[in-house]
């Protein structure tokens, strides 16, 4: 999502994670895959879907323990619904 967004404030000061580490003023954007090992203070993590990916149980504990103090999922509600073992 912060790879594909219009919109001009955001793009100002989005910058993609390179092993560069935190820059006073921008906000780092990876997939899980690229932030694996890594951490943050906070962490968002968006486009959850059950069926997007292979081995998706792994992929979101990975992205979940990145966060060091807060963590934010936006998760469609049928994953929500599945993760929490709930068909309603």
């Amino acid at each position: 999502a912060a790879e594909l967004t219009t919109d001009t404030w955001l793009r100002q000061i989005l910058t993609p994670e390179e092993g560069h580490g935190a820059q006073k003023g921008r906000l780092r954007f990876s997939t899980i895959h690229e932030f694996k090992g890594l951490e943050a203070p906070a962490v968002i993590l968006t486009d959850l879907d059950l069926g997007s990916s292979p081995g998706f149980d792994s992929l979101l504990y990975i992205g979940m323990t990145r966060a060091t103090d807060r963590l934010v999922a936006i998760i469609d509600k049928p994953t929500l619904r599945a993760l929490l073992g709930r068909t309603t």
